[in-house]
């Protein structure tokens, strides 16, 4: 890694690029660096390594493996993270997932879409009022009243899902701000993109901050109160002195 870190600074590559190009395993970008490979050889005399030198491949292979090790350490991605990636129109597909992650994901937005459509229908519930009874004719009308309705929502939920994993975008018409492709489409997706601007939006309240704020300031009142009164007129003849400089 030494080498990749004198290799950034003499600017001979830019370091998002650099990163980039090596996780991608980059064939081209492979044979245009020979500095990286000289490099990585006087690194490797430094330390005192007697190692046999390794072909081009496979050194590129090992700073590939390396920096990929480190970002996994470096970034921790939870349930949240692949939600907020699906739910950007551009990066649906979640590619260079796992199947695991991708089946966890979906049902985690299920999960939540089910969670968005009961809070909805129940509302609607509380509105509405109960019908009186109807007189039953025959024994189709009788056993009708058992069938499902679909009251609540659920099949709706899985279908905007669904609907939204195969339909067709066209990318052209994209930008990088995803809450703009769910204010386009909020009726197709309605509960969809309410579970979309909840992941994407930053919240509108600064309830947190003012509580940092806060405890820091009970944090230096509490100080303030416990220096010796001498210490304060001591404090006060420094800082005027400071102030006659």
């Amino acid at each position: 890694m030494e080498c990749c870190q004198e290799l950034l600074q003499e600017g001979e590559e830019d370091p998002v690029n650099f990163i980039h190009r090596i996780v991608a395993g980059d064939d081209i970008w492979v044979y245009r660096h020979d500095p990286l490979i000289e490099l990585e050889s006087k690194a490797r005399y430094r330390q005192g390594e007697q190692t046999p030198t390794l072909p081009r491949r496979e050194r590129i292979k090992w700073f590939r493996e390396r920096i990929l090790g480190l970002l996994n350490d470096m970034v921790v991605l939870d349930i949240r993270h692949y939600c907020s990636t699906m739910l950007h129109p551009k990066y649906r597909s979640l590619k260079c997932c796992t199947n695991e992650e991708r089946l966890r994901c979906q049902q985690y937005i299920r999960e939540q879409l089910k969670i968005i459509g009961g809070i909805a229908t129940t509302a609607t519930v509380v509105q509405e009022v109960e019908p009186p009874p109807k007189k039953f004719k025959v024994a189709d009308d009788l056993f009708s009243r058992f069938e499902d309705d679909n009251s609540y929502g659920m099949e709706e939920n899985e279908d905007q899902a669904t609907g939204y994993e195969t339909m067709e975008i066209d990318k052209s018409l994209l930008t990088n701000n995803p809450l703009d492709f769910w204010k386009i489409h909020s009726k197709t997706f309605p509960s969809l993109s309410k579970l979309a601007r909840r992941v994407h939006s930053i919240p509108a309240t600064s309830t947190e901050v003012e509580r940092q704020f806060s405890s820091a300031g009970l944090i230096i009142n509490q100080c303030r109160t416990n220096i010796n009164p001498e210490q304060v007129g001591n404090i006060l003849l420094i800082r005027s002195l400071n102030r006659v400089k």
